[in-house]
């Protein structure tokens, strides 16, 4: 396969293989319908287990120690007989690049759904070095659930480039699945505050919702979030905080500053935030103007707490008019 074999495929998905065959060092060939997940997945598994099965045929014709295994090409020539520690090694490496392969064609192709969505990308290219590393790391990637975060990764840096860092490659490389639901579970506990993700750090309030303190200490470790934060409203001082399609306004009328505990994203964290579908409820809204009420040092009638319905228009609010207060 030329690149003039790819004039069939839209802008961006023609962007996305041009880069990862700079990752790979040689044009990607996209496996048969790559476009139709379902497919293609019935059709990896149809190869990886016909492979299994040669290489077991093949390794139980070698047992008797009387046949032999020839590879060639034009420059070698490997002879192996018989059940030999070279022929097990050979085996082994075989099946662990099939499913390194295997991997690597799933997320393309779910990156190929994602991108297609998009009927523009900019012309600015991927770092080399980077797409590099996303394919050494990714090809190791088997858990489906993981798979689909691997394949958004690649689709959003190939139409925006630099989205995500090396550093958040080499973080998501060590997390598990199940610590990637709990950081999908504490991030849809956050607000936009300030232009900065944070979530109001009350343990009654974390542990209703199903967050311990062992799993901040977890999320802190793993190098997603900042602890030991406090924000501020002062005497008079008045907050915004967007939600969804609604928008909460606190109005601090004491004559004392209003302070709460935080916790805010690290970088990475704030980049893998992106990678999150977002679960927003009206509940978890109030809940926090709730907690952070209650912060109030004197009468905390002084702290006024209200939200309206808003539609977002090219960053300009357009509100309903229903206020509810807390």
């Amino acid at each position: 396969m030329e690149l003039k074999d790819l004039t069939g495929f839209s802008q961006p998905v023609t962007k996305l293989i041009e880069e990862v065959s700079k990752g790979i060092g040689g044009l990607y060939r996209p496996l048969g319908v790559v476009l139709n997940a379902k497919a293609e997945s019935y059709r990896m598994k149809q190869i990886s287990g016909t492979s299994s099965y040669t290489i077991k045929t093949l390794q139980e014709n070698l047992m008797d120690g009387q046949n032999e295994l020839l590879i060639t090409n034009e420059d070698f020539e490997m002879k192996i007989k018989g059940n030999s520690i070279e022929t097990r090694a050979i085996e082994t490496m075989i099946q662990r690049e099939i499913q390194k392969q295997i991997n690597l064609d799933s997320i393309i192709s779910k990156s190929i759904e994602f991108i297609e969505k998009n009927s523009t990308v900019t012309e600015e290219t991927v770092d080399t070095d980077w797409m590099t590393r996303f394919i050494n790391i990714s090809q190791d990637v088997s858990n489906e659930e993981m798979q689909i975060l691997w394949s958004k990764i690649l689709s959003d840096e190939v139409v925006k480039p630099n989205s995500y860092s090396i550093r958040t490659l080499e973080t998501l490389r060590n997390i598990s699945s199940n610590e990637a639901k709990l950081f999908s579970k504490f991030v849809n506990l956050s607000i936009k505050l300030s232009g900065t993700f944070m979530v109001v750090n009350d343990k009654e309030y974390l542990n209703e919702n199903g967050i311990s303190l062992h799993d901040i200490n977890l999320l802190k470790e793993l190098n997603l979030i900042n602890t030991d934060l406090n924000y501020s409203i002062f005497s008079g001082g008045k907050i915004e905080i967007p939600y969804a399609d609604k928008v909460m306004f606190i109005n601090n009328r004491s004559q004392n500053k209003l302070s709460f505990n935080i916790i805010t994203l690290t970088r990475i964290g704030s980049e893998i935030y992106n990678l999150i579908e977002k679960d927003y409820k009206t509940s978890i809204l109030e809940n926090i103007g709730k907690v952070i009420k209650s912060k109030c040092t004197t009468n905390r009638n002084d702290v006024n707490v209200e939200y309206v319905d808003v539609i977002w228009r090219d960053d300009i609010n357009s509100y309903v008019e229903k206020k509810i207060k807390l």
